[in-house]
């Protein structure tokens, strides 16, 4: 599903999941978009170089609900969302972000 990307292992809310990384602006703007399926177990890391405010997400073409955590430098959730399958609207955290994970919302 995703070769070539580099992966970490992760526990969020109690449950291992296998992250794979979102490295370059182009695996960025694709994101989970255009998958039809996805493993429970598996999600997305979106790591950025410094923290910024108003981080946005979209749904276009995301086919499957997903739960959106964005952390700040130390890791510390500043933000988090429940997004439906091609939802119209952003997903924008107002708060300082450095990293995003997209994770199943089953």
């Amino acid at each position: 599903m995703f070769l070539n990307y580099k992966k970490i292992k992760q526990a969020i809310n109690g449950k291992r999941y296998t992250l794979f990384i979102a490295n370059t602006n182009l695996r960025k703007r694709k994101g989970l978009s255009g998958i039809k399926n996805i493993p429970r177990n598996c999600g997305m890391l979106f790591p950025y170089n410094k923290e910024e405010p108003d981080r946005s997400f979209t749904m276009k073409n995301v086919y499957f609900p997903l739960h959106i955590i964005f952390l700040d430098k130390n890791m510390n959730i500043v933000h988090q969302e429940k997004a439906s399958p091609n939802q119209r609207n952003l997903v924008i955290c107002k708060n300082p972000s450095m990293y995003v994970v997209e994770i199943p919302a089953w």
